[in-house]
Order: structure tokens, then C-alpha cells, then sequence
């Protein structure tokens, strides 16, 4: 068994920026943590700093509107890794989605961490 270290930054990011939500009956009679995180997963790519420039793209900032492409391109990118490693957690039951995002109004998922 090995530890991915993108799962464990991105629960750990999770852990630091959920907050508490009124808990179910069955939460309760478990004893088990309510912690919800629905921020996105394009601010943690802005937290984490996977939407920057870096290697050989620098050049491509010089180029007219290049910031702008450059930053859109590697926020799509970001986010779609975000997703994947999300989904991983998800199959590991250590976060459960309880809302879809709804991507037409900006919208993000809303995130159950299951750690107790």
C-alpha cells in the first residue's frame, strides 16, 4: 500500500477549509464529524497554485492575450486533475458528493469528508 500524495493534499485541504453543517439523525446517533467543503475546485487550484506558468509556457506569456490563454489552460487542466483525485477519494469513502455542481451557474459540488 502506498500513500498518493495529491489524495492526501487535496483531503487535507478539504479538512482545513469545510465547516460544520446541521447533522442527520444518524449522524448524530454515530457520533461522527459533520464537515462539509463546497468552495470548488477552482479555488483550491488557485490555493494550491496549479493554474501558474511554469517550464517552458513562461514564453508564452510575452505573447499577446498568452497570460490569459496560458491561465485558462492550465485551470481547466488543474481542475480536471482536482476531479480525478476526488473521484479516487470518493471510491476510498473518505469524501461522499452530496450535490452535484451544476457547471451552467457556476455552481460547485458540495463534499462530505467521512473521517471520524
Amino acid at each position: 500500500m502506498t500513500l498518493d500524495s495529491m489524495q492526501m493534499c487535496l483531503l487535507q485541504f478539504m479538512a482545513l477549509t469545510t465547516y460544520d453543517f446541521p447533522p442527520t439523525k444518524e449522524i448524530k446517533e454515530r457520533h461522527l464529524p459533520c464537515r462539509l467543503y463546497e468552495r470548488g475546485w477552482e479555488y483550491a487550484a488557485r490555493q494550491f497554485g496549479m493554474w501558474l506558468p511554469g517550464g517552458e509556457e513562461v514564453q508564452e506569456i510575452f505573447k499577446e492575450g498568452g497570460m490569459q490563454r496560458l491561465s485558462e489552460k492550465n485551470m481547466k487542466s488543474a481542475i480536471r486533475r482536482l476531479s480525478v483525485t476526488a473521484k479516487k477519494l470518493e471510491e476510498a469513502g473518505l469524501i461522499k458528493c452530496i450535490r452535484k455542481a451544476d457547471i451552467q451557474r457556476n455552481i460547485p459540488a458540495k463534499w462530505l469528508l467521512m473521517l471520524g
